[in-house]
């Protein structure tokens, strides 16, 4: 039997189970009451490094249309083959984005966010040298699940951080540059083909990953109204479950808005 104040210490389940649905649940009153509002050098900073990280997510994603013949060429390919190399990563995406979410509530969130476009751009420099055709696709397989931590995790991170009245102009500024990264990704990728191969193309791309990742470190505020939670299997995967069976309307709808409608905006 524990000691009566020991056991009025211990949070309940029920308060466990729900502070993983209220993520400022058991921080103090202040710390969870003030959102970041518009206008705020908080505010821009935060709106300034998401847009630079959904233009790096999504030419990190989409920078190899451009480049599939070139890859049937230089691997002895064929279309469908070459294609293999943006199929699969859009593959392990979306499934992928469910496990980061539930993981960010143990490790951060920005520090997931960050994790996720470090080791994107790495795994593009990997595939800018790659040997043969099975080396650049696990390059990019693995890179459908790196990039998953982007945009599972920024809108839960603006929907802690930022006031209510702003998190649709906040949220429209991260797809917005998803939408630019990738038309960017695109372009940007086949001008330097044409100029210094793909290769070339696809390490300056990774560069361009890399800078983002700086830019994003050193600007994102850290998570004001989030602390992480310790490693629990039982937690993590009450958690993972919740975000598997959340088929609700809005979830649904932002992610097929940063996943599939946004990074096509651009191209009409």
């Amino acid at each position: 039997m524990p000691h009566p104040e020991e056991a009025a210490k211990r949070p309940s389940r029920r308060t466990a189970r729900s502070s993983l649905a209220d993520p400022s649940a058991g921080l103090p009153d202040g710390a969870a009451s003030h959102p970041l509002q518009r206008g705020s050098a908080e505010f821009r900073h935060v709106n300034g490094a998401l847009f630079a990280a959904g233009f790096a997510t999504f030419s990190l994603l989409y920078y190899v249309q451009p480049l599939l013949p070139s890859f049937a060429d230089s691997f002895a390919l064929s279309p469908a083959m070459s294609s293999l190399s943006l199929s699969l990563t859009t593959l392990l995406l979306a499934p992928a984005m469910v496990v980061t979410s539930s993981l960010s509530e143990v490790w951060g969130r920005k520090r997931v966010m960050s994790l996720s476009l470090l080791l994107s751009a790495a795994l593009t420099l990997l595939a800018a040298a790659a040997p043969d055709w099975p080396s650049l696709l696990v390059c990019r397989t693995l890179l459908g699940i790196t990039l998953s931590g982007m945009p599972a995790v920024s809108m839960a991170y603006l929907s802690e951080e930022v006031e209510a009245n702003v998190l649709g102009y906040a949220m429209g500024l991260f797809i917005g540059g998803s939408a630019f990264g990738g038309m960017v990704g695109r372009v940007a990728t086949a001008g330097l083909a044409d100029l210094a191969g793909w290769r070339a193309a696809v390490a300056g791309i990774g560069l361009i990953g890399l800078a983002a990742t700086v830019v994003f470190w050193r600007s994102l505020p850290d998570s004001r109204r989030f602390r992480p939670r310790p490693f629990a299997v039982g937690p993590l995967w009450r958690s993972l479950s919740g975000h598997v069976a959340d088929r609700s309307p809005d979830r649904a709808g932002q992610v097929e808005e940063v996943v599939v409608v946004a990074p096509h905006r651009l191209d009409r």
